[in-house]
């Protein structure tokens, strides 16, 4: 399989050719479907005789030079007996938890706050009191 030159998918682009994967080599794709807003760069592997997919990012965020590099890094840790796709979901998983709790946090501490909103005066302007705790 020949390697994917930048030109190449600067062409594609331009063109606006869709294309389900065109291969760099050692698991390293490039998809643009039509429901694509941008090209994606993809990591294909086995790892327990399972096939899987790792995206690694768009081609307008990661170059090909990057995107090569990338599934370098990931080739290795497959090799060690990692599922770097499931790695992955387990970081945003992590960082789900980690937003959701520091968001319930924040509401927690606003409902705190007491906000009370008197009705307008005599000349029609509106008064606004905040109590804080």
């Amino acid at each position: 399989m020949a390697k994917l030159a930048d030109v190449t998918i600067r062409n594609w682009i331009k063109s606006g050719e869709r294309f389900e994967g065109r291969g760099d080599g050692e698991g390293l794709y490039l998809r643009y479907r039509k429901t694509d807003g941008v090209p994606r760069w993809n990591f294909r592997y086995q790892i327990s005789g399972k096939a899987s997919v790792l995206h690694l990012g768009s081609f307008a965020v990661l170059s090909l030079s990057d995107a090569r590099k990338t599934a370098k890094e990931m080739r290795a840790r497959v090799a060690l007996g990692f599922d770097v796709a499931a790695e992955k979901k387990d970081r945003k998983r992590d960082a789900r938890v980690r937003i959701d709790a520091s968001v319930g946090q924040s509401r927690s501490h606003s409902s705190l706050t007491n906000t009370s909103r008197s009705a307008s005066s005599a000349d029609g302007s509106i008064r606004t009191s905040f109590a804080a705790v």
